[in-house]
């Protein structure tokens, strides 16, 4: 009921002022002066333009009902003293004489500016009333604008007018209102700074009360002063009157140039979102009206010169202070300010200083000139044109880079950047892909100083961390140790309270872990069966301004398809993988096939011939004993061919269980090679090969299986012979090499693609040229020969040319039998 009573008690006020207002409206209306135009230079006033008496250009006017005067505004007071239709006589000075002459005076404003001062003035004071009821007498933001509004409403409506002494002397009271107006206007307007959007500085009065007291006692000078000028109708006092006004002036500009600096750094500093897009309202509106106001008209008054532009245009600029500062008070997200802060503003300047540099450059060449003339005013403007044009779109685009890094550090439409990053989720097909979607656009739009992106598995309860930027030394054993305070199955995110606007929906988050981690935010990825299963962690904002609504929620929205996402792309790995597995099951048992098929081939041949020469053995017919101990060593051959193929089955049995065992020795590589080329002399005589041996000529000492050993061998001299066709050479020579003994089988057969060579060690694996696939085996050989030389510690490197054959090169570390170094597999399974 209180705050009811003072609402009541203030607009009761504000209609008292509205009537003075309209009286002051009254007043300019019937303000008269001399039907001239008139300009100053230096201490002479000269008539340019005279309608109807052109004798009159170019007199100078000396004074006016026998008073001097030295300049318009002293002029402007003595007709001030006049009304309309008044016969006034005047000195003028021409061609060298002295004349009186009686003229007319006319209305000073034009009707065209008395419609534009009442729709601005009434702008403001609608304005500023509006504000006031629409917020609580308590609100001192919307209180202090309100008082700057109507203040503002008294100066346009009270402005300078007809000071004719009446009866009612309102005449001088309009002008006392209007000087206090004007130096307490600026004064309220730097108190609004202090005040909006919210309490900058606690001890903000002790800088306001001298303010005010200054501005009440130089209003009450002015008061004083203007009294005695209209009273004693002096231009001395006036003149004093005039000293005032111009402090005034200056206090004014002054107060205004602090107030937009004020503003800025208020916008510089503050920390929530809502508050800047507050205060770009308030700077969109102080740029262009109070900035208009002063650098357009006050200081070329305060300068002695006319404003650059019509007092009416002045005014209409001005209407957008009281419109952005009610919106800005009132429905700050009514428009998208982002936008029109940045044109306007960008644009402004460039105005600005694109108006400086012409009045640079033509009053420049007018002081060179000395005299400005038609023609050097003419080439002045066209030279500063030509220059305008010239520096115009490069100094827009400058001031337009320093606005979008001053202001616009960190923007995004909403709803467009919502759509674009989720249109981009929906297209990946990979986590790689969808964590560098993610860190883009959280970059991109929200710029933090620290990003992680984990994956949690919640059967395992651990962390992977799939990628971080900006944290030194990210571990999963810390995000582990504060699983419970990063984490939550509601997917309700958890932020720092110091870095998060008021009103967004999230869990407060324990101060330790989060310094601990250097971490602001984090937020949960929860999947469709409302299990946690991954985490995003932030750190602060780069522009170290809070998180907003907007940021929140488009995080939350942003996260939800990441998850969404994450769970298509598992799925789909895993239904790629079980189609893998499936394909390999099957290539595999296609594999088995063929190797039962090719083993049961293997087996018939030598049996065959064992049987064979058995049968021959056994025959009734006389067989001499050379044939006879050629068959007996044919079946010799063949049994032991027939136990080599057995052996290398079981062999890899034993391998793929894992159970294959070697017993390690110190050998000779070359004793080993002599032994195999015994073993293999039959099967290489019987297949005519010419077979070429070259052992080095020192021992090379090994610790080796010595099966093993042969066993490679063995299996490496059969694929000689398997895959050599036209040229049966095969070739063995053991050598030393930096430490390391080295044999090498090589062949002149058909030889093995490129492409097939990654692949020829695996199990079963036969290339796939036409040729060799005709050649029988199991495909076992290779795949014993890479585990063996595994076991050993050792390697082999295969060089192959198609059509010209093939080299396998084992490679071994040398041993002595003093110091006897075992490889890993010794006694081991060498699996």
């Amino acid at each position: 009921m209180i705050f009811y009573k003072q609402k009541i008690t203030i607009l009761i006020l504000d209609a008292l002022l509205v009537a003075i207002g309209l009286a002051g409206y009254y007043h300019i209306y019937h303000k008269a002066t001399l039907p001239f135009v008139i300009m100053q230079q230096e201490d002479s006033l000269i008539i340019t333009d005279a309608p109807n008496t052109v004798e009159f250009n170019g007199a100078v006017i000396t004074r006016m009902n026998g008073l001097g005067f030295g300049s318009m505004e002293q002029l402007e007071f003595l007709c001030d003293g006049l009304s309309i239709g008044d016969q006034a006589v005047i000195e003028i000075q021409q061609y060298g004489r002295i004349r009186a002459e009686t003229v007319t005076l006319v209305p000073f404003y034009s009707p065209g500016y008395l419609v534009v001062a009442a729709i601005a003035s009434l702008s403001f004071l609608i304005l500023g009333v509006l504000v006031f009821v629409r917020r609580s007498v308590h609100d001192t933001a919307a209180m202090v604008f309100h008082n700057a509004m109507v203040l503002t409403f008294l100066i346009m409506t009270t402005t300078w007018g007809k000071l004719q002494l009446e009866a009612d002397g309102m005449g001088i009271l309009l002008r006392i209102v209007f000087s206090a107006a004007y130096v307490l206007a600026g004064t309220t307007f730097v108190h609004f700074t202090f005040v909006f959007p919210r309490v900058k500085w606690g001890k903000y009065h002790t800088v306001l009360y001298p303010l005010y007291t200054f501005s009440l006692l130089l209003s009450g000078a002015m008061g004083y002063a203007v009294t005695l000028a209209v009273t004693e109708y002096s231009v001395t006092w006036y003149r004093i009157y005039l000293i005032l006004f111009d402090v005034c002036r200056v206090q004014f500009a002054l107060s205004g140039i602090f107030a937009i600096l004020n503003f800025i750094h208020s916008y510089k500093f503050s920390i929530e979102e809502i508050e800047r897009r507050k205060l770009r309202w308030i700077l969109l509106g102080t740029f262009i009206g109070p900035l208009s106001f002063i650098m357009l008209w006050i200081v070329p008054n305060t300068m002695g010169a006319q404003g650059l532009v019509r007092e009416e245009i002045i005014l209409l600029i001005l209407i957008i202070v009281p419109v952005t500062y009610s919106i800005s008070i009132l429905k700050y997200q009514l428009m998208n300010i982002d936008a029109i802060f940045n044109r306007g503003t960008v644009y402004g300047l460039v105005l600005f200083l694109v108006l400086a540099l012409y009045m640079v450059i033509t009053g420049g060449v007018a002081t060179m000139v000395g005299t400005a003339t038609a023609m050097s005013s003419s080439i002045a403007s066209g030279f500063a044109i030509v220059i305008i044009v010239l520096v115009f779109d490069p100094v827009r685009r400058s001031i337009q880079k320093m606005v979008d890094r001053k202001f616009f550090r960190i923007q995004y439409d909403y709803r467009i950047t919502q759509r674009e990053i989720i249109e981009l989720i929906n297209e990946t097909r990979g986590m790689e892909e969808l964590t560098d979607v993610l860190f883009e656009k959280i970059e991109s739009n929200i710029s933090v100083e620290r990003i992680a992106f984990i994956r949690y598995n919640s059967n395992q309860r651990t962390f992977q961390i799939l990628r971080q930027s900006g944290f030194p030394a990210l571990q999963s054993d810390d995000l582990e140790q504060y699983r419970s305070e990063l984490m939550n199955d509601a997917g309700i995110p958890i932020l720092d309270q110091v870095v998060v606007e008021a009103g967004a929906k999230f869990e407060p988050a324990a101060q330790q872990p989060f310094k601990s981690l250097g971490i602001s935010a984090s937020f949960s990825l929860i999947s469709q069966d409302l299990r946690p299963f991954g985490l995003l962690l932030l750190g602060p904002k780069k522009s170290q301004l809070r998180y907003s609504l907007e940021d929140i929620d488009l995080l939350n929205v942003t996260l939800r398809h990441v998850a969404l996402s994450m769970e298509k792309i598992a799925l789909q790995h895993k239904l790629i993988q079980e189609e893998a597995e499936t394909l390999k099951h099957k290539e595999l048992s296609e594999l088995k096939s063929l190797f039962v098929s090719s083993v049961s081939h293997e087996f018939k041949t030598p049996l065959t011939s064992i049987r064979m020469f058995a049968e021959l053995l056994h025959s009734p017919y006389q067989i001499q004993d050379e044939k006879r101990s050629e068959y007996l060593a044919i079946i010799e051959g063949e049994a032991e061919r027939l136990s080599r193929m057995i052996n290398s089955v079981l062999d890899y049995s034993k391998i793929e269980k894992g159970i294959k065992e070697y017993s390690f020795e110190i050998l000779d590589l070359n004793s080993i090679v002599r032994q195999v080329i015994k073993l293999m002399e039959y099967q290489l005589k019987l297949n005519k090969f010419t077979f070429q041996v070259s052992l080095h000529e020192k021992e090379l000492l090994l610790h080796a299986d010595k099966d093993a050993i042969e066993e490679v061998l063995i299996n490496l001299i059969t694929n000689a012979m398997k895959y050599s066709k036209e040229i049966r050479e095969i070739s063995v020579i053991t050598s030393s090499d930096k430490g390391d003994a080295l044999v090498t089988v090589s062949d002149k057969g058909i030889g093995i693609p490129q492409t097939e060579l990654p692949r020829i060690f695996d199990p079963y694996y036969r290339c796939q040229d036409t040729t060799s696939g005709r050649i029988s085996g199991t495909g076992l050989g290779l795949a014993i020969v890479r585990h063996v030389m595994d076991a050993h510690d050792a390697s082999v490197e295969v060089t192959s040319i198609v059509g010209e054959g093939s080299a396998f090169v084992l490679r071994f570390k040398q041993a002595n039998e003093n110091n006897a170094d075992f490889p890993h597999g010794n006694g081991g399974t060498g699996s």
